[in-house]
């Protein structure tokens, strides 16, 4: 997974914001929110190849791949930068532009099952040490 230094994080999400803020790609944006008519999973299939087309050509330069999970990365990498209160102002006003709440929220869920987990600190062997045990 691709990730960010405070610096890249800062550099990528101006460059990201101001491609969004186009009055053209808000345009097409906002038309793909009106004709998914608040259907999260319609809007995501129309806001997502939206995303990759603008915003890919910047992305790539950073290490993400040009597709859906070079997005997801790019969100999860800034995200973890957003201590910074001119990173996260940024970001807001990207996924403002870029999601409804419908769709924020179910992007949420998919970055958290994309996010790296931390390893067990006994090796994954559970609580005993051993095998887990059977579930009569």
């Amino acid at each position: 997974m691709t990730t960010l230094t405070l610096e890249q994080a800062r550099e990528t999400v101006t460059l990201c914001n101001e491609i969004v803020s186009k009055p053209d790609v808000l345009k097409k944006i906002d038309d793909a929110k009106a004709a998914a008519a608040g259907n999260p999973m319609m809007l995501m299939m129309t806001l997502m190849p939206l995303a990759i087309e603008h915003l890919s050509p910047t992305l790539t330069k950073f290490g993400f791949p040009a597709d859906q999970s070079g997005i997801m990365q790019f969100f999860n990498a800034v995200k973890v930068h957003e201590e910074d209160p001119e990173i996260k102002s940024l970001a807001d006003s990207m996924r403002e532009k870029l999601l409804s709440p419908e769709l924020s929220m179910l992007l949420q869920m998919m970055m958290q099952e994309m996010a790296p987990k931390a390893p067990a600190a006994d090796g994954g062997k559970g609580a005993g040490g051993g095998e887990a045990p059977a579930l009569d």
